[in-house]
């Protein structure tokens, strides 16, 4: 019976997740189905609700980015997401062990709060909400175009992003192995989705719910290239921390950041082409065994490109594909996106302009094109503080999480931040859950450091049900010092 449950509850996951990713709307009654069965199958098999939230846990941090696949009117991973929490809050209920939680990320989320109730109980008014108004207060020449959406639902859905995920990685993060494979997990998810970015540019085979942009440019499995360029950059450090842990990992990871480059590639990003440079240099530089390799091999490197720039038209392709050069077409998408940016910094001025204390509202929270702006007209100056409180307590738990075991895991996620952060100056995702995936590793593993330091034990002090301890692992991601039975 166990077996049979098993097996139907496998096979209908199999079957929407095939609907999903051919875009299908799958409805409210097909994911209920789907929660039933799945609940079903760990009864028969008498997994724990840690367990559950574990692995749903996993298939978050791999589908998480992969927002073009919509279930039920959401992100495919939402689903995850809910089982993820539900199986975190169950356990911290049974067990008696409530999830630490970084007081930084808490007092931030409050903050949002505040600013939000404060631009609810004084509203913006009809000003901020009519066309022609911000046409003239902004100086803009053409028509400006506002989104209404519900400042509740904006809200919820920013904090929905910005403390539950952190938390229920924290909860799965409790060891340094868990840390790790869900890092690992996370990477491999943008590997796929790059890998279909590059499949549909090249035509090989077309796996994206939408067509290409403009003709070239692909969002994968997301819902714009934008995605798939920031989500591909922020994987690269990630990946290339697996180059020198062991020769299997080493091609994976060489193929991975090939993979990822591609992606960034397809989709046609001029900031994300940016960014993606930036990332490998930086990641090569900053984890020493990768920059002990990087000397080795960036002669050759140098050398070999060199010869591609100057006596092929692949550096041509590549600038025209990215949109950092060429003419006709490509030169005028250019210069509308540059309008179309210069138009909505405008109109985030002049919404902060008018309420610079608290904002006005978080409908508001993904139109300036610029996170640092959209924090300031959707929340004021309440929001940024907020935001910048967070940061610190990242900062504060990248500190704690370099002197621990996991030194090279850590910095490729401080650089995978420093990469959003980045980008940012040029782009709008600021709400969306995946990107608070590796701060919430960040924290994760800050935790695990620290208990590890506490207990003065070179092994992580698992807390979790059927978890056994994690073997000390060398800085620097060297061999593991397993304990040899006298």
């Amino acid at each position: 019976m166990r077996k049979a449950l098993f097996a139907l509850g496998l096979g209908l996951s199999v079957v929407v997740s095939g609907a999903a990713i051919a875009g299908g709307d799958l409805g409210p009654s097909v994911v209920l189905v789907m929660g039933i069965v799945l609940v079903g199958a760990v009864a028969a098999l008498g997994m724990s609700t840690e367990r559950l939230a574990w692995l749903a846990a996993c298939l978050l941090v791999v589908t998480i980015q992969w927002n073009g696949i919509r279930v039920a009117g959401g992100a495919f991973g939402n689903v995850f997401l809910v089982l993820a929490f539900g199986g975190m809050v169950t356990h911290a209920v049974l067990a008696r062990r409530p999830v630490s939680a970084p007081p930084a990320l808490m007092l931030a989320g409050l903050a949002f709060l505040l600013a939000a109730l404060l631009a609810m109980i004084f509203p913006a008014g009809s000003g901020l909400n009519d066309q022609a108004n911000i046409q003239l207060s902004s100086r803009l020449t053409a028509p400006v175009y506002l989104t209404h959406r519900s400042d509740v639902l904006a809200l919820i859905t920013f904090e929905l992003s910005f403390i539950v995920v952190p938390l229920v990685l924290i909860a799965a993060g409790s060891t340094a192995r868990r840390c790790r494979r869900l890092m690992d997990l996370w990477t491999a998810g943008a590997v796929v989705n790059a890998f279909v970015g590059v499949t549909d540019t090249l035509g090989i085979v077309h796996l994206s719910p939408y067509a290409l942009s403009s003709g070239t440019r692909s969002s994968a499995l997301t819902v714009h290239p934008n995605y798939l360029a920031l989500g591909a950059s922020m994987a690269i450090p990630t990946a290339m921390v697996w180059i020198g842990r062991s020769p299997r990992w080493t091609l994976a990871g060489l193929a991975a950041l090939a993979t990822l480059l591609g992606g960034v590639y397809a989709s046609g990003s001029r900031a994300g082409a940016v960014a993606a440079v930036v990332a490998v240099g930086v990641t090569a530089v900053a984890i020493p065994r990768l920059r002990r390799r990087t000397l080795l091999v960036l002669p050759a490197l140098g050398m070999l490109g060199i010869v591609v720039l100057l006596f092929t038209s692949t550096g041509d392709h590549i600038l025209h594909q990215v949109r950092l050069g060429g003419s006709g077409a490509v030169d005028l998408t250019i210069q509308g996106s540059n309008f179309q940016r210069h138009q909505a910094a405008h109109v985030g001025l002049a919404q902060f302009r008018a309420h610079p204390v608290a904002g006005v509202g978080f409908s508001v929270i993904a139109d300036a094109h610029n996170i640092y702006l959209e924090l300031l007209a959707s929340g004021g100056i309440i929001a940024l503080v907020a935001f910048l409180t967070f940061l610190g307590g990242l900062a504060d738990a990248i500190r704690r999480g370099l002197a621990g075991a996991q030194r090279a895991e850590v910095a490729a996620g401080t650089i995978s931040v420093a990469v959003w952060l980045t980008n940012g100056a040029a782009d709008n995702q600021l709400a969306d859950k995946y990107l608070y995936i590796v701060p919430g590793l960040l924290f994760a593993m800050a935790r695990v450091a620290r208990r590890a330091t506490t207990t003065g034990a070179g092994v992580d002090a698992s807390a979790d049900l059927g978890e056994c301890p994690a073997p000390t692992v060398a800085a620097d991601d060297g061999p593991a010092r397993v304990p040899v039975p006298a």
